[in-house]
């Protein structure tokens, strides 16, 4: 039973996962959206390598930096 449960382990280990929360006051929807966006480009971006999508990226993540300051 034991060399069951070390193969079920070593195949699919427990996974730990942090679970984010907004925990600053200043942290709010607008923000979140953004973030998300700004994510959401990067990873286009990765993707094609497009110069273009570099410049949306860059352009969303200012943006995002923006609001916290304004925060």
């Amino acid at each position: 039973m034991e060399k069951l449960v070390d193969a079920v382990n070593a195949s699919a280990p427990i996974r730990e996962r942090r679970v984010k929360g907004k925990s600053q006051e200043w942290f709010h929807g607008e923000i979140a959206v953004g973030i998300l966006k700004r994510n959401k480009l990067f990873k286009k971006f990765k993707k094609s390598q497009l110069p273009t999508d570099e410049c949306l990226f860059k352009v969303a993540k200012y943006q995002v930096i923006e609001l916290i300051k304004r925060k």
